[in-house]
């Protein structure tokens, strides 16, 4: 059973948080090195602590806490995803149970909703340009094709994105797999 501690302590992991926050801080983007990971997967732990979980959740939360911006070193804009999949490879090899490399996948991949959401408010509050300012600037425009055109954009995106969360999940669990197999 692979514990959040060997995971903080793999010097691979280490490494691509080290260059995805060289990465970031290349493009203008605040540090998003260790005390950031480390930050949230403490948060991670007190919030599901308080709220009774199972020790063994608790701690695959730190883990995908710790690892969620890994996906940063490939690029930011689908560093969800890209961090799903390198988390699916890096926890195999370190021999982590498929079901609890699923768990963490998903966790991980799913972040990109709060990224979306998040961009309406940063886009309008810092001026920048991006799809949330856009749908902003229609809206208050009453602009009625691009709004509806934006958000059918971002429930597409949305919904490839869950998509191929599910297909890795599908991957990292024997038992999704099998479900759909036709080996029965």
């Amino acid at each position: 059973m692979l514990t959040y501690e060997q995971v903080t302590q793999s010097q691979a992991i280490r490494t691509y948080i080290t260059r995805a926050d060289e990465s970031l801080a290349a493009l203008g983007y605040t540090e998003h090195s260790f005390a950031h990971v480390m930050h949230v997967a403490q948060t991670a732990k007190y919030i599901l602590e308080t709220l009774g979980f199972p020790e063994r959740t608790v701690e695959l939360a730190q883990i995908a806490g710790y690892l969620h911006d890994i996906g940063n070193l490939v690029n930011r804009v689908d560093h969800s995803q890209s961090g799903a999949v390198m988390a699916w490879s890096i926890l195999n090899d370190m021999g982590c149970d498929p079901a609890e490399i699923a768990t963490i996948v998903t966790a991980i991949g799913m972040q990109f909703s709060f990224v979306m959401t998040g961009s309406v408010l940063a886009e309008t509050v810092f001026a920048w340009s991006g799809i949330g300012r856009l749908i902003v600037d229609a809206i208050n425009k009453r602009d009625t094709p691009i709004v509806t055109g934006s958000i059918i954009l971002c429930c597409v995106m949305m919904a490839l994105i869950n998509l191929a969360t599910d297909i890795v999940y599908a991957f990292c669990d024997p038992r999704i797999k099998a479900q759909y197999s036709n080996k029965r």
